[in-house]
């Protein structure tokens, strides 16, 4: 027998925790008054709308829906009341029920979603039969065969599993305040459950990957570009465009019904001798009426005259006054008054390209630019500073300020926190740039980030990042003949992988993890701090062989700096042939920078030590025994023999050091009666120091 069909109308009709009038968020402080609030509803009202509690600004407007779809009777009550104790546990209403619930901080409405539909799937098995009607009367084996038969329909997610583990245990232990809820003991935590083990990670394991070494690199370096190079550009030209639209509506006439007037505007616009024809390219002498039609942008030409991007109707050559005014635009360009079309003139490039990054901004590749530069600014925002994807996205305008006397950027803290607090972030200069160019581009009262189109005066906030992502990877390689930008490779990118491959990277610096934990907020999990920490900035293969590599070049720009400062710009000591031999080796002359990541690639574990440089090639090393050298055995610099061993150069600022030590061993060999043993022992070692000594001056 089915539910519907045990349900009979002379049973007594379950009663819920509020009234239907009552508000499910009643004592909440609700961000956005305007949107409607939520009632609890009898048997009709199945859906819960819960944006008043402030929508952020990167979830959709279905970020507070609530659906209890097909549930009935006592499962639709248990479904409601559950939902009204996790998403208000301070309801006057649970005190009046007397209830002793855990004290837990309420949820978002995206969680509370997660526990409704989990209680729908055990809803949709039941009514299959063979399972008691009442969800009062389940019991613990009942649970064990309705995820039997949800396993047999397929894969199970882990998401979905921890909400179908949850669910039952959290109405049985509110069962005082939910009579609908099971009443039968269960099990009290989830390792005892019938789904231990089947999706939880190990201890400290983080499942977000970081993003590739080669796509990171080439996707910020991409993104510092257009923040640092092109945005300045762009923010011009938008700000050129809306000077034009504010002065054409200000001085464009209206018409008798309140509509605008374009006759006149066109008027004007060939009567003025200063107004331009936008043109796409530089005109022929030559060029008959057909190829000027061509070459006008008309798009640009509209909204020049009017000031609006959406009436190119105005100029189309079906209409007779369309028609007339392409026959005077292409008569005022052919006298000379014309020019190449766009709001701002391009004047940026890159090092070394031979032309402006892009040719002109007009009406159409302005509108794509605005987005590029705006997915840009996230990019070095998220990378840089490494919020999640919610704290990027709730920036606000006026947003930088100092913290603990450094720049810093000011945001909401989204995650784990229904009060949302504000939280602090360090910044760089590019950060603080690409919050500048935001704030001059963005058409959203409030926040940066929002749609790039204006929307009846008001733009919707929030964007899809995924989308966004997308886009610029491919419009970056489609475009980066002209922009000489580098061509970013295919791979997986997400802001929450951003942020988990700059915490990666930040471990590699001195006090990184410190740093990390206060961008990553998670230092005030102080129980757990450290081992969440330390998981996220845990490095993978891939950028462990990538920040050692890092490590070498940054140890070859030590040395290459420091033999430039030297008069004689010269190593000496018994690895000096094989480095000179790979400097010089080419046949180009190569820049310091190139002559580091050179140096580096030949000799990747190389260390600028107290006494020398060591080049760690492990094949020659004097510091291993013979079996270990063709090992994965390091060189150890405690055991090098820095006279001796091919590995060891010795620059410039380890002069003062070999000099100290000559000094020493002939002021030893002056010792009166000193045996014959340690005289020839000191003779020894200062004849290998006086070959390197030599070798300096």
């Amino acid at each position: 027998m089915n539910i519907s069909e045990a349900l009979e109308p002379a049973q007594p009709k379950p009663r819920g925790l509020l009234q239907p009038h009552e508000e499910v968020l009643f004592g909440r402080f609700l961000r956005d008054p305007d949107e409607e609030r939520a009632v609890y509803g009898d048997d009709s009202v199945s859906v819960w709308r819960l944006n008043a509690l402030g929508r952020p600004a990167n979830a959709s407007r279905g970020w507070g829906k609530v659906d209890f779809g097909e549930l009935q009777s006592d499962w639709l009550i248990a479904a409601k009341d559950l939902a009204v104790v996790l998403l208000n546990p301070e309801h006057p209403a649970l005190v009046s029920h007397a209830a002793h619930l855990r004290v837990r901080k309420p949820i978002h409405p995206r969680h509370a979603r997660c526990e409704v539909n989990a209680l729908r799937e055990y809803y949709t098995v039941a009514r299959w039969g063979g399972f008691p009607v009442l969800l009062a009367d389940w019991k613990e084996v009942h649970f064990h065969e309705a995820l039997a038969i949800l396993d047999s329909r397929g894969r199970i997610t882990p998401g979905r599993l921890r909400s179908l583990e949850r669910v039952p245990r959290l109405l049985h232990s509110y069962r005082r305040a939910i009579p609908t809820a099971p009443q039968a003991t269960l099990w009290r935590l989830p390792r005892d459950s019938p789904f231990a083990g089947r999706w939880a990670p190990a201890d400290g394991e983080i499942r977000t990957q970081p993003v590739e070494p080669d796509v990171y690199f080439k996707l910020l370096s991409a993104g510092l570009a257009y923040v640092e190079v092109f945005g300045p550009d762009i923010a011009r030209a938008v700000k050129e465009r809306q000077i034009l639209r504010n002065r054409t509506t200000v001085n464009s006439p209206i018409r008798k019904d309140g509509r605008r007037d374009y006759v006149t505007d066109f008027r004007t616009f060939f009567d003025d001798p200063r107004a331009l024809v936008p043109l796409w390219r530089h005109p022929d002498e030559h060029d008959d009426d057909d190829a000027w039609n061509s070459n006008i942008n008309w798009e640009h030409l509209v909204f020049l005259v009017t000031g609006n991007e959406k009436q190119s109707y105005l100029v189309a050559p079906g209409r007779a006054v369309g028609a007339e005014r392409r026959r005077l635009s292409i008569a005022k360009a052919r006298s000379g008054a014309w020019t190449i079309g766009s709001f701002a003139v391009p004047i940026a490039r890159l090092e070394g390209q031979p032309r402006p990054w892009i040719a002109k901004l007009d009406k159409g590749s302005l509108n794509n630019q605005v987005r590029m530069l705006r997915t840009a600014c996230y990019i070095v925002i998220a990378g840089l500073t490494m919020m999640r994807d919610s704290e990027v996205q709730e920036i606000r305008r006026g947003s930088l300020t100092m913290h603990m006397g450094t720049p810093a950027l000011r945001s909401a803290l989204v995650k784990g926190t229904p009060d949302n607090p504000i939280m602090h972030w360090w910044i760089s200069p590019a950060v603080a740039t690409a919050v500048q160019l935001m704030e001059s581009i963005s058409l959203h009262p409030t926040h940066l980030f929002a749609s790039s189109r204006e929307t009846r005066g008001k733009a919707s906030g929030g964007i899809s990042v995924a989308l966004n992502l997308a886009v610029f990877r491919r419009r970056v390689n489609e475009e980066a003949h002209r922009t000489g930008l580098d061509l970013i490779p295919e791979g997986r990118v997400a802001p929450h992988m951003l942020r988990r491959t700059m915490a990666l990277i930040t471990e590699y610096e001195r006090g990184g993890q410190l740093a990390a934990s206060h961008q990553l907020k998670h230092a005030h999990l102080s129980s757990r701090s450290n081992a969440l920490t330390g998981a996220y900035t845990a490095t993978t293969q891939r950028w462990a062989t990538e920040l050692k590599q890092h490590d070498a070049i940054q140890q070859a720009q030590i040395a290459l700096d420091d033999l430039a400062l030297h008069p004689h710009n010269t190593v000496v000591g018994p690895g000096a042939p094989r480095t000179k031999l790979v400097l010089k080796g080419v046949g180009t002359t190569l820049d310091r920078k190139a002559r580091a990541r050179l140096l580096a690639q030949n000799f990747p574990d190389l260390h600028v030590g107290t006494a020398n440089l060591c080049l760690g090639d492990r094949s020659v090393a004097e510091c291993l025994p013979h079996a270990d050298r063709d090992g994965s055995v390091s060189v150890k610099p405690t055991a090098c023999d820095p006279s001796r061993c091919t590995n060891s150069v010795v620059l410039p600022l380890h002069e003062e050091l070999w000099r100290a030590e000559e000094a020493s061993l002939k002021s030893m060999l002056t010792t009166p009666r000193l045996s014959a043993h340690m005289k020839a022992t000191l003779t020894s070692r200062l004849q290998e120091v006086v070959r390197v000594t030599r070798q300096l001056e």
